[in-house]
């Protein structure tokens, strides 16, 4: 439950001015000939031989403040065509230095503007760009000059929003999209109209953002401009990403960029890469997010992009804390956020404070972690986003839970509820709340909760597992304990589909979100014991994993210790030692493992395609689960030597090699109770619970 929008990367066209004044009231001299011809040769590309011409014009203007200064703006222009901003912006200081001797108002007004874009899009110095903009913003309005004031509302309203002054640029975007319209200037409407979406997007307002980025799409589809259509489709797949409808975000992204490889857009092709990255996150397919948001990061590097590389380090920080790698994902997160405050995006900031946060909160630093959260809330309540305020809050509520403060925490948990009111387009999932009411014994407020907000086909598994666990959890308290096994074991059976999804699983039980990978398995076996201390009968669903109810519960308990050794040393048996079976089940085993891929692989096609698809996608998927699990079964008993180094699990009790006269003592940990099960040669001979939680176990041998 980790609360973390996503971020972002949005690339939005830049606009510039060029000074166009004449340089002399009566005829021509050299110095203004020379000035026009650097003007051809600039408005035809040909930038070095134009800036061959202004700077011969420069050397002949002879005390000419007006001169000079259009030729140092023709320089700063040429510069930054050039792609050399450190240049530009010298030559556009010096050019609004004299512009301002003379009270040129047309050269100053457009040198500020030249002056705040490179503050802007090279130095990240936004609130500087800011003021150089509302400036150049006054005085073209004196000169009622339409063309400039819209390009100069256009930059001030994306630095505005930059800085998380959502109203404000707004304001600045409906005036230029205005203006825009009035002087027909197509691609300035659709630049307006990305713009005005994202900003409603960043407020929370999901619902509006749509129309504008489809009407954006028409236009750049008219001007066949690839990169302002590529830009459209991947922030209309970044809208669907917010409003959690994968299905669509994967078509858009695919689009996008399809046509940033056709015509080498490599800037826009990083941003697309790192969304494409933050979906799959959002799927649980862990690997295959790092793998796009490292190629995002490598172009972004290349490109010496610090606002986007921030980004890549946070969202791969995201990835590696969910993979349980909390140094790696600390290390990342850390370089993130110095990126941020040198480039001062607030809405970023609260971010990547919020994942450290969170982090801290899971490797037990709490106060460490409630420092990083109230942070980032601060800057939240700023900035009034409804969905990241309720983010934080959800968050924060998490460490007063785990510190068991349950009145701060339902404080926390309630005003996030009230946050709902402001949310459109989007459901709240109030897991924290549920959790609250759960460990407060309020199982019917925790249950009607959970009723109100089951999960839907487009929820990713970890939303499933974490409502299979609570609504086990609930039913548990209720006394329910068939009903509650039921719910846990379709917890721990989403738990092992990511676990086998991805590569590395060494640090996998470390990782995940509020709820702990680890809860399910736990609380099943304490559900289990229950049940088989009040002598119920056992049910299909747990005859695989062991004869009764009291062994199915040594199984999960043994299930969940040292089972990275397990793997580890199964895998290097591989390495030097492949038993052989029967031809047929090895060839059956290799069907059904090759089907279950390319499912895996076939998830995004299966979201584009839509529920039912993903539906019939999902059935097949159980059926080889089940298909699969029968074969190893057999496989178990009748090749124990290659079931035991291709699908390594906890010995069932009944087969433990103990003599008539040996007794092995085990014992299981759950949030409430320590079950201590005693094992004799034909199996679990008996179970003693223990009311005492694992924490308080643990606090009693620490003072032993």
């Amino acid at each position: 439950m980790s609360g973390r929008k996503k971020i972002i990367s949005m690339l939005i066209l830049f606009l510039a001015l060029i000074a166009s004044v004449g340089l002399a009231h009566g005829g021509k001299n050299e110095a203004e000939s020379l000035w026009e011809l650097g003007e051809k040769a600039y408005d035809a590309g040909r930038y070095k031989e134009a800036l061959s011409y202004y700077e011969k014009s420069l050397s002949k203007c002879a005390g000419d403040i007006e001169c000079a200064a259009s030729n140092l703006n023709g320089i700063g222009a040429v510069y930054e065509a050039l792609d050399n901003d450190k240049k530009a912006l010298k030559y556009y200081e010096e050019a609004l230095a004299a512009a301002r001797k003379i009270n040129n108002r047309d050269l100053i007004a457009t040198n500020l503007f030249n002056v705040g874009a490179v503050y802007s899009r090279t130095f990240h110095q936004y609130e500087k760009a800011l003021v150089l903009f509302e400036e150049s913003l006054t005085i073209f309005r004196e000169l009622k000059s339409k063309e400039s004031l819209a390009v100069v509302l256009f930059n001030a309203g994306k630095a505005a929003q930059v800085l998380g002054r959502y109203e404000k640029a707004l304001s600045y975007f409906d005036q230029s999209l205005k203006m825009n319209r009035e002087i027909n200037n197509l691609g300035g409407v659709a630049g307006n109209l990305n713009l005005i979406a994202s900003a409603y997007a960043d407020l929370g307002q999901l619902d509006k953002p749509l129309a504008y980025y489809e009407e954006a799409l028409r236009i750049n589809r008219q001007l066949a401009v690839p990169k302002e259509i590529a830009i459209t489709l991947m922030n209309i797949g970044n809208l669907y990403c917010d409003l959690v409808q994968h299905d669509k975000a994967f078509s858009y992204y695919e689009e996008a960029l399809d046509i940033q490889k056709k015509n080498d857009l490599k800037n826009e092709m990083a941003a697309t890469l790192n969304n494409i990255g933050t979906l799959y996150k959002g799927l649980n397919q862990y690997d295959k997010a790092l793998s796009y948001y490292e190629a995002s990061l490598k172009a972004n590097r290349e490109l010496d992009r610090s606002p986007d590389i921030a980004t890549n380090l946070n969202n791969m920080g995201d990835a590696y804390a969910s993979l349980g790698k909390s140094d790696k994902a600390l290390s990342a997160y850390q370089e993130s956020l110095s990126l941020e405050k040198q480039v001062n995006r607030p809405v970023k900031m609260a971010i990547v404070l919020n994942n450290m946060g969170m982090e801290q909160f899971r490797l037990g630093q709490y106060e460490k972690a409630l420092n990083y959260l109230r942070e980032a809330l601060k800057i939240e309540k700023k900035l009034n986003n409804p969905h990241n305020i309720a983010a934080r809050l959800n968050n924060i509520g998490a460490v007063y839970l785990r510190q068991k403060k349950y009145r701060e925490a339902e404080e926390v948990f309630l005003e996030r509820r009230d946050i709902e009111k402001r949310i459109t387009k989007t459901r709240l999932i109030h897991a924290g709340l549920i959790e609250v009411y759960i460990a407060t014994k309020r199982y019917d407020e925790a249950l009607a909760l959970l009723k109100e907000l089951p999960p839907s086909w487009r929820d990713n598994r970890n939303r499933r597992m974490e409502y299979h666990t609570q609504y086990g959890l609930a039913l548990k308290g209720k006394g329910l304990f068939r009903e509650s096994a039921q719910e846990l074991l379709k917890a721990v059976s989403i738990v092992e589909e990511i676990r086998r999804s991805v590569g590395e699983k060494s640090e996998f039980f470390a990782g995940g979100g509020f709820i702990s990978r680890l809860t399910p398995h736990r609380e099943l076996m304490a559900v289990l014991s229950e049940m088989a201390l009040r002598g119920e009968m056992s049910d299909d669903s747990f005859k695989p994993y062991g004869r009764d109810l009291a062994s199915s519960a040594f199984y999960f308990s043994e299930f969940i210790k040292a089972r990275a050794l397990l793997e580890t040393m199964a895998g290097s048996a591989r390495k030097y030692d492949e038993p052989e079976i029967l031809s047929e089940i090895k060839n059956r085993e290799a069907d059904i493992l090759k089907e279950l891929s390319s499912i895996e692989d076939g998830w995004e096609a299966a979201y584009s395609k839509g529920e039912a698809v993903f539906k019939r996608l999902s059935q097949r998927k159980e059926e080889l689960n089940r298909e699969l699990n029968s074969l190893i079964s057999s496989i178990r008993k009748n090749f124990p030597v290659y079931a035991a180094i291709n699908y390594p699990r906890p010995m069932p009790a009944e087969d433990m090699p103990l003599k008539d006269n040996e007794v092995l003592i085990e014992f299981g940990i759950s949030n409430d109770a320590v079950v201590v099960f005693v094992v004799r040669k034909s199996g679990v001979n008996k179970i003693h619970k223990i009311n005492i939680s694992g924490e308080e176990l643990t606090g009693k041998v620490k003072k032993f």
